[in-house]
């Protein structure tokens, strides 16, 4: 059965909607264009024609007719392929997946490919995806209507990865309409969000997970919030307040800076601070006022249609963190855990594998299984050896995210992701990403709201803000280290300069990733990153 420590709740729950204003948390989504090769979806482009300065093509897709041009070589086999597996969701790709050959080549030859596309459209970047595993082409730059990117043969955008004369190119192009209202086109490049963002940007229902830990007894907090584009915000919530389950609702004012910068105001409350995505999906704050104790929320735009069990399969990499209870006069228990759960889309999930921090103390937890239901609305019902867990499914069944609502339970909460299939490296993961983290402690506990960049090679940057309960301080963190990435996606982040050492997984897009704080004799802590 999935659950969390042994003396302890569970470790699932589910992302449904709350106050804005509940945590702080580190998210950005920016969807990443994606592309690597899929079936043949008929719309095509004869061999291009070799000329003096190298040759061109076009291919005809649903939204009008793409130029490609090669600065030399011959271009043949272009074409729009379906969607790969692993491919980004929430991104916008109007032209859709292409692939194409470019041969004639020297071995070895590096050559720049020109896209134009129609007009009343804005062009953002360019993704490619190997063996499962995509990332944004660096050095790709945009002018007006075309997108120029630079291929090496046997190196890099070469999917056959051979210096042969010949380079195979599986990509596509993310671009949105001159005339949408918002910027939810995502951007590959290394940006953690939209410099176009706006109060639109946060627009519709989303569903909230939140946890909050104070030396008098932790909360988290499961429910809904309604943005109304305009910069005014409601929210429901189902609170576990150490151990009481209550009702709470609120309502307040949000502000989108340009670059996807979220201020986030209750009516008699607190203020925060955080992120939204560029594609307006996801959105994590912090509170990070001298004194206040720290939160964190994780919030996710909610599906609309008919969803049943079936929209929720596949293996999921899930983190979770458990506030401490106020017994007897004085704080006690904190504890963290990360579980790899597999769902089969027929009502049924197995726990494969879970590591628990419980206090300092870490070693293996249990496996086992359960079973699961989703509602036509996207609520997930989690049965768990402790009881029942409600959750919330977003709209592409890839996150879950929530809290225990049982009383006597300890405070929870849970975010969960779907992992990609394939061969990975630290390649993999590449970009500048919003951080928002939480360290469970008794005496006080620490919250972390930043942006981390991964260099493809193993080294991380960044910059925080952290509020430090113990000391009551609010300090600005560098963050420094390395990283490296396993062949099956697990991440491991070794921060020399600020938190520690953090073991997780990414999302099958790349765009989120969860992190737990797995090192014997620390304090549990959860990081969360998004672009």
């Amino acid at each position: 059965m999935l659950h969390t420590i042994h003396r302890r709740r569970i470790a699932m729950q589910t992302l449904s909607g709350a106050t804005l204003l509940r945590l702080a948390a580190v998210l950005l989504s920016a969807g990443a264009l994606s592309a690597c090769g899929g079936s043949s979806s008929g719309s095509s482009a004869g061999t291009g024609s070799p000329s003096s300065s190298g040759s061109s093509t076009s291919v005809s897709t649903a939204a009008g007719s793409v130029t490609v041009h090669a600065s030399e070589g011959t271009i043949g086999s272009a074409q729009v392929v379906s969607a790969p597996a692993g491919a980004p969701a929430g991104i916008s790709t109007p032209f859709g997946w292409f692939t194409f050959t470019l041969s004639g080549l020297t071995p070895g030859a590096t050559v720049t490919l020109t896209f134009t596309v129609p007009s009343g459209f804005t062009v953002t970047g360019y993704e490619k995806c190997n063996n499962g595993a995509c990332s944004a082409l660096s050095g790709a730059t945009v002018s007006g209507s075309t997108l120029t990117v630079t291929l090496t043969d046997g190196g890099t955008g070469d999917t056959d990865g051979a210096a042969n004369g010949t380079i195979t190119d599986p990509g596509a192009i993310i671009a949105t309409s001159s005339s949408s209202s918002s910027s939810s086109s995502s951007s590959s490049s290394s940006s953690s969000s939209s410099s176009s963002a706006s109060n639109t940007s946060l627009s519709g229902a989303y569903g909230i997970a939140s946890l909050i830990n104070v030396q008098t007894g932790s909360n988290a907090g499961v429910g809904t919030v309604t943005a109304d584009g305009s910069g005014n915000w409601t929210s429901n919530e189902d609170e576990d307040d150490n151990g009481t389950i209550t009702s709470t609702s609120a309502s307040g004012t949000d502000s989108i800076g340009a670059n996807g910068a979220l201020t986030l105001v209750q009516s008699g409350g607190a203020t925060l601070t955080g992120n939204v995505s560029a594609d307006g999906n996801t959105v994590a704050a912090e509170d990070l006022n001298t004194g206040d104790d720290p939160q964190m929320i994780f919030a996710m735009k909610q599906g609309q249609g008919t969803f049943s069990n079936a929209s929720l399969s596949g293996t999921f990499v899930l983190g979770a963190l458990g506030g401490f209870e106020y017994s007897g006069g004085s704080p006690s228990g904190d504890y963290g855990v990360l579980i790899s759960v597999t769902f089969d889309g027929a009502g049924n999930y197995t726990v494969t594998s879970q590591t628990d921090n419980d206090e300092g103390t870490v070693g293996a937890g249990n496996t086992g299984s359960g079973t699961y239901s989703v509602a036509p609305d996207g609520t997930v019902t989690l049965m768990v050896s402790s009881g029942e867990l409600t959750a919330q499914l977003s709209a592409d069944g890839n996150t879950l995210a929530g809290v225990v609502l049982t009383s006597s339970a300890y405070p929870e909460m849970d975010i969960a992701i779907k992992v990609g299939q394939g061969t990975f490296s630290n390649a993999s993961l590449s970009g500048t990403y919003a951080a928002a983290a939480l360290t469970s402690n008794p005496s006080g506990s620490n919250g972390l709201l930043g942006t981390v960049t991964f260099d493809g090679a193993g080294n991380v940057t960044g910059t925080s803000t952290q509020n430090d309960a113990k000391t009551g301080a609010v300090t600005t963190v560098s963050l420094a280290g390395t990283y490296s990435v396993a062949a099956d996606g697990t991440v491991t982040v070794n921060f020399s300069a600020g938190p520690t050492t953090l073991t997780g997984n990414f999302s099958a897009d790349g765009n989120t990733l969860v992190l737990e704080d797995l090192q014997s004799g620390d304090n549990p802590g959860m990081m969360v990153l998004i672009r």
